[in-house]
């Protein structure tokens, strides 16, 4: 019932707010305080003061969370990203140092609700209650289905996007509900285009790789932000949906592909140019957003990378990858990978 209760009460207007959990110590003084008030104490001033601690203890549970910096759980040095596990779609949130938050794509196809069902509990865990940037890679529904919520609940300062986006994304209803969305939250999309950078703090940046400023002729996939996140020495490639025609104007700069981890192409999906595509990369670790069935194009993928490992989130849950001040890099995964996988 209380459960019930509460997703009731979080449909309502202003009725989910993204708080990070509060400290330990809190929890465990308003317990504290709790049994000291239920006390039958003989003296009125020892009384009092045990409620007057009860009151002190429930005012900080309620009021610290507020203060988004009890949370901050990435350390000084380390760089984050975690690719979500939405299903049908994709969500990476790449925490900086200095925590400047970013989020590369949002929205889902299979997974009802994302927002409530995975990005926001992932959030308030990481101790997240607001996005800086979000970069919508492309037009595609399941890429950017849930980003107007986010950047309203979440008071993003800047949506960016492709210079084919708004026009591609306002040809349908739905698209145009989140053009006006945006809006509402007071960051319309900004366009940017290869060769622009931009700085995330802590000497994190993420590099703007493709597509160009004049592409109607390409598909909406190959018009996909292609983007690479640079901390240290180490980088990370994000492909979106990127097919066939992208790759090959791509690998005429290869030495601007290179990445220790790279995120899948159109969800780990095949084309005839991948296995050069991938080459060209030299990621040690390729990390795919997939739903629980493989189409035949993401199965032949697997033969593509070489003998790198593919780590699917339909397999393995959400992934983390850390990369220290030392540019030492970690995978996480939610769930055991499976043999050949690690």
């Amino acid at each position: 019932g209380m459960r019930h209760g509460v997703e009731w009460l979080a449909a309502l207007p202003m009725g989910d707010v993204p708080l990070p959990a509060p400290p330990g110590w809190v929890i465990a003084a308003f317990y504290v305080s709790l049994c000291l008030a239920v006390f039958n104490l003989k003296s009125a001033s020892a009384r009092l003061l045990s409620r007057m601690a009860f009151l002190l203890a429930l005012a900080a549970l309620l009021i610290l969370p507020y203060r988004s910096a009890i949370a901050q759980k990435t350390s000084a040095d380390e760089l984050r990203l975690t690719l979500l596990s939405v299903g049908a779609g994709q969500c990476a949130v790449i925490e900086p140092p200095r925590h400047r938050i970013t989020m590369i794509d949002a929205g889902s196809l299979s997974l009802a609700d994302p927002v409530r069902r995975c990005v926001g509990p992932f959030l308030r865990q990481r101790g997240i209650t607001s996005i800086d940037t979000i970069f919508v890679t492309h037009a595609d529904t399941d890429h950017y289905g849930s980003v107007g919520e986010i950047a309203e609940a979440y008071d993003t300062h800047e949506v960016l996007t492709a210079a084919p986006f708004e026009k591609e994304v306002g040809r349908n209803f739905i698209g145009q509900a989140f053009l006006q969305a945006l809006r509402a939250a007071d960051c319309p999309p900004r366009k940017v285009l290869p060769g622009q950078t931009v700085p995330l703090g802590g000497d994190a940046i993420v590099e703007v790789l493709w597509p160009p400023a004049k592409s109607a002729e390409l598909s909406t996939n190959d018009q996909s932000l292609v983007l690479r996140l640079t901390y240290g020495k180490r980088r990370i490639l994000f492909t979106g949906d990127i097919q066939a025609a992208a790759m090959t104007a791509l690998l005429q700069h290869p030495d601007q592909l290179q990445a220790d981890v790279l995120i899948a192409p159109h969800h780990g999906s095949s084309e005839p140019i991948t296995a050069a595509f991938v080459k060209a990369v030299g990621a040690k670790t390729i990390l795919a957003s997939n739903d629980r069935s493989l189409t035949q194009k993401q199965v032949r993928f697997e033969g593509m990378t070489g003998g790198v490992p593919v780590l699917r989130t339909n397999a393995v849950g959400a992934v983390t990858v850390r990369i220290d001040g030392d540019g030492v890099v970690k995978v996480e995964t939610m769930l055991p990978p499976k043999a050949g996988q690690k």
